[in-house]
């Protein structure tokens, strides 16, 4: 399929404000599109992480953009980072419309920082998006930002990096002596996908490896009961051998791809009042 690249759109004034588009000539549906965000602990990495995503899903017809947003530092948060999100949606709307799509439905999709804020933005975000959220399908999302066994890595030794990193992330200072104090718990909390669950989040699909050393395991299945307390459709597609590179598990790929297909045909294609995970 023939498939036109636009790269490095801006979206903003920051450096890091742009996003590539990848725009099929014929898509399967002008009113959705699927935004990688990517991962790198919300301090480093590159939209050029989903490139190939893009390139895959873009040639069976879908709409797909990827962008940068800005790092978090001592003065900017995780919030500031969904406020990015919002900014590259205006201007993926108005380049869409340029090119006579419309997108109105969005599914957001990345791996660990990158499925945070996806989570994030989807479940708190979707009533002011300028395209609305409809599905989430993302790789070890951390969702429980306030638990001691967060980021510690095997042996804890990324232990002194997560205390800066959540700092930042959360806009409190956060150690490992002050870690449950209620105002430091409140702050990582409101930064943790899972404290936004309600009957009217999006569906969601996870993958995750059982060995991940940074986001346990655990976390993504205390995720997925507390969705299905509250009725939301949701998938897990476990990694039985792989850490958080996901990479001792390849022959699951492809079930992966087609777990991720069923809900951009069912979340992204058409709004579904269904119930229930995708069997």
């Amino acid at each position: 399929m023939s498939v036109t690249v636009t790269k490095n759109i801006a979206y903003g004034s920051h450096e890091r404000h742009v996003f590539d588009l990848y725009m099929p000539q014929m898509p399967k549906t002008d009113s959705g599109i699927i935004l990688f965000i990517h991962g790198g602990g919300w301090t480093s990495c590159d939209k050029t992480a989903h490139t190939k995503d893009c390139e895959y899903w873009s040639e069976k017809g879908y709409i797909c953009g990827t962008m940068n947003y800005r790092y978090v530092d001592n003065r900017l948060t995780v919030f500031d980072e969904l406020d990015d999100i919002t900014a590259a949606m205006e201007k993926i709307k108005s380049v869409c419309a340029e090119q006579g799509r419309n997108p109105s439905r969005a599914l957001l999709s990345g791996g660990s920082a990158g499925a945070h804020l996806s989570l994030m933005y989807a479940y708190i975000k979707a009533d002011e998006a300028p395209i609305t959220p409809t599905a989430v399908f993302c790789h070890c999302p951390p969702t429980h930002c306030h638990k001691n066994d967060f980021l510690l890595g095997i042996g804890g030794e990324f232990e002194e990096w997560k205390y800066g990193v959540l700092s930042c992330c959360c806009g409190t200072t956060v150690s490992k002596k002050i870690l449950n104090r209620a105002d430091v718990q409140e702050s990582l909390l409101r930064m943790s996908p899972v404290s936004y669950i309600t009957d009217r989040v999006v569906p969601t699909g996870i993958c995750h490896g059982v060995q991940d050393e940074l986001v346990p395991y655990e976390h993504t299945l205390l995720f997925l009961k507390a969705l299905e307390q509250n009725g939301i459709p949701h998938d897990l597609l476990t990694y039985p051998n792989s850490g958080h590179a996901m990479d001792k598990d390849p022959e699951l790929d492809t079930q992966a791809k087609d777990l991720m297909e069923q809900y951009l045909e069912k979340y992204l294609m058409k709004l579904s009042e269904q119930c229930g995970g995708i069997s």
